[in-house]
């Protein structure tokens, strides 16, 4: 017995317990984590960014890296493995420093993505109501332009 002074559990049957599973709510559209910044290097460009903490990954459009005139620090070569198991070819990535820094400018970074053709279809924006006028209040600005995703911060910064 590994804790002897613990009593034996009562050996009244536990009573089943009733659980609720998120999957199983019908939600007609979900919201995932996108913000705007502005990417810096020989050119500027005010771009949406794509919180992806389920990618191991951070990925800059192809694109938007040569827009901005970013050089190559290096490249990878990646195997990526996609939701539902399916493995994909290995494909060449070319590596880049970004820039990122806010709108209004009190906060910067610089983290390494790897180049991507298309990062992914379209990402809804909150639609308009008045819980905006609530978070406007609270200091919160909420995106209501629908642009693609420029940039997907992943796990390895975010």
């Amino acid at each position: 017995m590994l804790c002897p002074k613990v009593e034996k559990a009562s050996k009244t049957k536990a009573e089943p317990v009733a659980e609720s599973s998120l999957s199983n709510v019908n939600c007609n559209q979900g919201f995932l984590q996108t913000t705007m910044v502005k990417l810096r290097g020989a050119h500027e460009k005010k771009i949406r960014v794509l919180l992806g903490p389920g990618s191991q990954r951070s990925y800059i459009k192809k694109d938007v890296a040569q827009y901005i005139q970013y050089k190559p620090t290096g490249e990878e070569e990646l195997i990526h493995g996609l939701f539902g198991g399916e493995m994909k070819r290995a494909r060449r990535h070319l590596c880049y420093k970004i820039h990122l820094q806010s709108l209004v400018n009190e906060y910067a970074c610089n983290f390494e993505a790897l180049e991507e053709e298309e990062m992914c279809s379209r990402v809804p924006v909150l639609t308009r109501g008045p819980w905006l006028a609530e978070l406007r209040d609270r200091g919160i600005e909420i995106l209501l332009e629908d642009r693609p995703i420029d940039v997907l911060i992943g796990a390895d910064v975010y």
